[in-house]
């Protein structure tokens, strides 16, 4: 299906088309602003909403994944891949975690990368200005304050910017992925002959810790890992 104008018109016919219940319509619009390098989360998240109404989970999956990814925060992208995930073989119990493991996380990598790094440019440019109002302020009372101020953010910015790195650092070395295949055996090295480990089924997330001559080494939420051929699995 052609393209309209503008992506936002295009948006917005793919959106009417869904309204309509054209979902597979809707779907080539979505995906044709993908191939074009259009992104948002709301692109993301109604491609997702078009590939569940056509009953493709796998790829409703991974695309509700990506726009989460993008606005972790939104609870609408929260709910529907939750209820996605309801339709897929594969109920993998995560591996147990201490509360202060859980909050520890939490503050490393979780929130948008962008966010961190938006706040991040504000507090280092707020720092700058305490410190200007420190050298140039004829009172005590205020230049104590400033520096007080210039201080405290400072050491705010500086601590966000190394929590944005980490999470940086984090999400090109851990990459999650969705299972494409309707089953496939995790192995224990990455060859064709290596022990079967368990199976996976499509839909099912798992995170790609290493990659060697066409096979990815995986781990799942309840902390088993092994090797999958990279062709049965699709990056987030």
């Amino acid at each position: 299906m052609a393209i309209a104008n503008t992506p936002e018109q295009s948006f917005d016919k793919a959106g009417k088309l869904y309204k309509e219940q054209n979902y597979a319509a809707a779907l080539s619009i979505y995906d044709s602003l993908l191939r074009i390098g259009y992104q948002s989360a709301e692109l993301e998240f109604n491609c997702g909403n078009a590939y569940y109404r056509t009953g493709q989970i796998p790829q409703a999956i991974l695309h509700y994944e990506r726009a989460a990814k993008l606005d972790p925060d939104d609870t609408d992208i929260e709910h529907n891949l939750r209820i996605a995930y309801l339709s897929t073989i594969d109920k993998i119990d995560p591996a147990p975690e201490l509360f202060y493991e859980r909050w520890i996380r939490n503050l490393a990598y979780g929130g948008a990368l962008s966010s961190k790094a938006g706040w991040t440019v504000t507090l280092i440019w707020l720092s700058a200005a305490l410190f200007a109002g420190y050298l140039f302020a004829s009172k005590l009372i205020i230049r104590k304050w400033a520096f007080a101020g210039f201080a405290a953010t400072l050491f705010a910015g500086v601590l966000l910017w190394l929590l944005a790195e980490n999470q940086n650092s984090h999400l090109n070395h851990n990459k999650g992925a969705i299972i494409f295949s309707d089953a496939v055996y995790v192995k224990a090295s990455p060859n064709t002959d290596g022990a079967n480990l368990f199976m996976l089924h499509a839909g099912t997330k798992v995170v790609v810790t290493d990659e060697m001559e066409g096979w990815k080494k995986i781990r799942i939420a309840n902390g088993n890992e092994g090797w999958i051929d990279q062709g049965v699995a699709e990056e987030i």
